[in-house]
């Protein structure tokens, strides 16, 4: 282990971070397990990686209860990173804050573009009830337009009526 270099301030507050045991660190012989610190709870702590800027990357111990009772115990395992590493961390954090925004504004887009689709296939389906309303109308149409031509056609086959009564046909 590098030492301790004091308590972390503030704290990082950040649940969705890995926690590990010191039963993790004794099976992957990754951080010597000789030494291993108590919070002030009296509990062991336990390690995280910390993810903000400046110090991202480094390991910390702290309080078990990190996430409902901190006793705010909290010591850096790894030495603080060079001035260039620490730049480099935060470009890779605007890049991705960049490309995090990016993506919110394409997925914006997308569901705009879908609204519209959807609305479009709407309107699609109205036009579609209308022209099938209209064919129903026009059928209607052609079908009286059908019976008026029968009935003209029987009409001028009729023989004319004398004097009000009927000939000999009828």
């Amino acid at each position: 282990m590098s030492g301790f270099n004091g308590p972390l301030d503030p704290s990082p507050s950040h649940p969705h971070l890995d926690v590990r045991s010191r039963s993790f660190y004794g099976r992957h012989n990754d951080l010597p397990c000789e030494f291993w610190p108590s919070c002030h709870h009296g509990e062991e702590a336990v390690v995280q990686v910390y993810e903000l800027y400046g110090d991202a990357g480094r390991r910390f111990f702290r309080c078990p209860r990190f996430q409902y009772d901190d006793c705010r115990f909290t010591y850096w395992i790894d030495g603080p990173l060079e001035p260039h590493l620490q730049e480099y961390i935060r470009h890779l954090h605007v890049t991705v804050q960049k490309l995090e925004h990016e993506n919110m504004e394409k997925h914006n887009s997308i569901n705009m573009l879908l609204q519209d689709s959807m609305k479009k296939d709407e309107e699609l389906n109205n036009l579609a009830q209308e022209k099938m309303q209209m064919a129903a109308h026009i059928n209607e149409l052609e079908e009286q337009l059908r019976q008026e031509q029968a009935r003209n056609v029987n009409r001028r086959f009729m023989p004319p009526t004398v004097s009000g009564r009927r000939n000999y046909y009828g």
